[in-house]
């Protein structure tokens, strides 16, 4: 198990509960190149990437049991001496042709190419019509149809249109109850059961039900059971063998497995039924170490 920190990276060993620490040094080329380490990817491959405050990738090469690991850097986007910190890589998913969709913490997305190291970096620019609604993307998300969306820290979510290289904005409207309920969004996970769906963790809204269709969305909240309206991770899990019907376009019934949805929030975990919307919450006093979570702290 792979945990990144402030502080470089911790292993885990399953079996005997180990740590094994890792640092940046400077006088280490084929060391980690930040001890700020945001985000942690498993390409389709089976490689091992590192996204720091860097603003590069890391790729872990070599054994990945060895006691000193080493690892490969690659530049994703323009790095400048103003404004440190703002390149700070903190979300990666991977298309169906094998480019990494990078969301950095204020320089935009890069598409990033590993087997050429080619990128192509997309930033916003209210003069551009077309362009990223903002610099800050919280998560990169493909879906099974290599849809790339991207969540932003303010500017809604994003559809990348790779025919033109441009992006389809979705905002929370006031007073539209069919509108995502923030437009500071954290995370999204779209279920095989649902192609047409997609979930959406947002920071202060709750969850997000988007019809993929219509872009029509249903907002979950407190007042309907969640725990809290800070939704960091999603993620489901299934019971095998076991058979649901899930709601699609109002009353229409298509059948599919789909499992309960695990929500980490600021007040514990939730488990939310996409189903029936049940919601149960758990705390400290069901055994967590803490009832507040983090971003990308889930897998």
């Amino acid at each position: 198990v792979w945990i990144s920190t402030n502080n470089g990276v911790n292993r885990m060993d399953k079996e005997t509960g180990r740590f094994d620490h890792f640092f940046h040094s400077p006088s280490d080329p084929e060391g980690l190149s930040n001890n700020i380490v945001r985000v942690i990817f498993e390409d389709s491959k089976g490689n091992i990437w590192f996204g720091s405050e860097s603003g590069n990738l890391d790729k872990l090469v070599g054994d990945p049991d060895a006691k000193k690991l080493k690892f490969r850097h690659y530049q994703i986007q323009e790095i400048s001496q103003a404004n440190v910190g703002d390149e700070s890589v903190i979300s990666i998913d991977e298309d169906h042709e094998g480019a990494f969709w990078v969301g950095t913490h204020g320089k935009g997305v890069s598409r990033f190419f590993p087997g050429t190291r080619r990128y192509v970096q997309y930033r916003s620019n209210p003069a551009q019509p077309g362009s990223l609604s903002y610099d800050i993307v919280r998560f990169a998300h493909v879906d099974s149809k290599n849809r790339v969306w991207l969540g932003t820290d303010g500017g809604g979510l994003n559809l990348f249109n790779g025919q033109h290289e441009t992006f389809t904005v979705f905002l929370h409207k006031p007073g539209d109850h069919e509108s995502m309920s923030s437009n500071y969004l954290l995370c999204a996970y779209s279920s095989p059961a649902q192609p047409g769906t997609l979930w959406i963790g947002t920071h202060g809204g709750g969850l997000v039900k988007m019809n993929l269709e219509t872009g029509k969305c249903v907002n979950y909240n407190k007042k309907h059971g969640l725990p809290n309206n800070v939704v960091y991770g999603i993620l489901e899990a299934t019971t095998p063998g076991e058979e649901m019907h899930v709601i699609e376009n109002g009353d229409k019934r298509s059948p599919g497995k789909i499992g309960k949805l695990w929500l980490s929030t600021n007040n514990g975990l939730c488990e939310f039924d996409p189903v029936t919307l049940d919601a149960r919450s758990y705390n400290r006093g069901d055994g967590l170490q803490s009832d507040e979570f983090n971003g990308n702290a889930y897998y």
